[in-house]
């Protein structure tokens, strides 16, 4: 004959510290760099903070904290820099090449 035995129940556990693990960078520093002179030149080509920011969409304090370094860049913002530029993504971020250089074969243009 089996018994049956009770069990109590145990409290369960509290949570532990949360980990506040941040994901790794998306863009290295040279990128970031790159991205902030990019952030830099749309402003002079808007003419104001006030006016990048409502161009791209977003608040005046969110692109004066990108714009300084205060705040990491985000890749949403990155794309609405590009768009209100008009220009490819990574023209924003890439280093710029030579243009009597191919970017693929390396080979030289005559001038």
């Amino acid at each position: 004959m089996s018994h049956l035995r009770l069990v109590r129940d145990e409290p369960p556990t509290p949570p532990g510290p949360r980990k506040n693990k941040m994901p790794p960078p998306i863009f290295t520093r040279e990128e970031l760099g790159r991205l902030r002179v990019s952030f830099e030149n749309a402003r002079h080509q808007y003419g104001s903070w006030r006016a990048l920011a409502a161009a791209l969409g977003v608040t005046y304090e969110a692109v004066i904290k990108v714009g300084h370094g205060k705040h990491p860049v985000s890749p949403g913002l990155v794309l609405r820099l590009a768009r209100a530029l008009r220009v490819p993504v990574e023209s924003l971020y890439r280093p710029l090449t030579v243009a009597s250089v191919c970017p693929t074969c390396g080979a030289r243009r005559a001038p």
